[in-house]
């Protein structure tokens, strides 16, 4: 696999990593022509792109970051938070 430059991405990992769907459905989904990248359509999944910069369409709608959420659990002493001991 080719290396690329710093910052960019394939484009199937830029879809994954906004929060958008998993590399598999993206991938399905450049293939099946539904994503456009700054308005010229993609059909490569490994196209690099730097999400922060590029306009990202899927279906003609625009892609928003899916909001990043941090959840804090109180684990008090003896409680067990594994599968397994």
């Amino acid at each position: 696999m080719k290396r690329m430059k710093p910052g960019y991405v394939p484009l199937e990992r830029a879809l994954s990593k906004l929060g958008i769907a998993s590399r598999t459905l993206s991938r399905q989904w450049i293939l099946d022509g539904k994503v456009k990248v700054n308005g010229v359509l993609r059909k490569d999944p490994l196209f690099p792109v730097i999400p922060e910069r590029a306009r990202i369409e899927i279906e003609e709608k625009p892609v928003a970051k899916v909001p990043h959420r941090t959840f804090l659990l109180h684990k008090p002493r003896g409680v067990v938070t594994t599968r397994s001991d």
